[in-house]
């Protein structure tokens, strides 16, 4: 029996479980190399959660080494949605993500002001020109250089700006290699971007402004109707400071409209933040 018999009629769920198990990878595996939990992979495997939105499929299927959408939408209609053909600068990017400056005994650091100018430059450039991956190929090897010098070099507050710049051309560096046959270099920009906010989060001194990044980022996170990823952040709020998010209004307002309408996924995680910020009779 082929695998396109075996799938013949199933939903996309039970398609992305088929290939995760072909591919001997565990869902805390798939769920992290995509950017969400184990609890997220199963309930998109067992139909609790709608069918995940074309961004995250291509990135299910770069990771599953799935080349035909279809294969796991079902819909014949999504046949090769995205292309696996290679920029003539991947070479370029690949090495300057690979190779790391060793020796800064007689390096300067750019100045944390000045890489964030030209990181808005390389947004510009992202989001203004037509062929983007070629204009933004020019500038990404230096940034990623510079940056990566400075976050070592600087101190203290022009350190945290200098890794806000970094993580951010991180995933500058993920957009260009995105729908490329490197899935393994998407991860590595992804977790770098990650690492980098990490290390700017944990050099603040303040546990009061480490809850409030936190909060503010699982704001961003529920536009966007990513309730797990927005809990997660919560409980690190609540983890770095019980007051801080005690009293934040938004915390507040999402933790009630979760435990209402956020789903069995993030139900235990929801009531207990609930009942830490003294929710419960509300």
């Amino acid at each position: 029996m082929t695998a396109a018999d075996e799938l013949a009629g199933k939903p996309c769920g039970e398609r992305i479980k088929f290939f995760r198990e072909r591919a001997g990878m565990s869902r805390p595996v798939l769920g992290g190399l995509v950017g969400r939990s184990a609890e997220w992979v199963k309930a998109v495997e067992t139909s609790r959660l709608q069918t995940p939105r074309l961004p995250m499929l291509i990135r299910i299927a770069q990771v599953l080494g799935v080349n035909d959408l279809a294969d796991l939408t079902g819909e014949q209609r999504m046949l090769l949605s995205y292309t696996k053909s290679a920029h003539e600068a991947l070479p370029k990017i690949s090495e300057a993500l690979t190779s790391y400056p060793i020796d800064l005994r007689d390096t300067e650091p750019v100045p944390a002001a000045d890489l964030a100018a030209r990181v808005r430059q390389a947004w510009d450039l992202w989001h203004g020109v037509r062929n983007q991956r070629t204009a933004i190929a020019v500038v990404l090897p230096g940034l990623l250089h510079d940056a990566r010098v400075s976050a070592r070099l600087l101190d203290g507050v022009e350190r945290r700006r200098a890794l806000r710049a970094l993580a951010e051309i991180y995933h500058l560096a993920q957009l260009f290699l995105s729908f490329q046959p490197v899935p393994e270099l998407i991860h590595l920009t992804g977790d770098r971007a990650m690492q980098a906010d990490r290390l700017r989060l944990a050099s603040m001194p303040s546990a009061t402004r480490r809850s409030f990044h936190l909060i503010e980022t699982a704001r961003a996170y529920s536009l966007r109707n990513e309730h797990v990823a927005t809990v997660h952040l919560l409980k690190n709020a609540y983890d770095e400071s019980p007051d801080t998010i005690r009293f934040n209004l938004f915390a507040r307002s999402i933790v009630l409209e979760l435990s209402e309408a956020g789903g069995a996924t993030i139900r235990d995680d929801v009531l207990d933040l609930k009942e830490k910020l003294g929710l419960s009779a509300a």
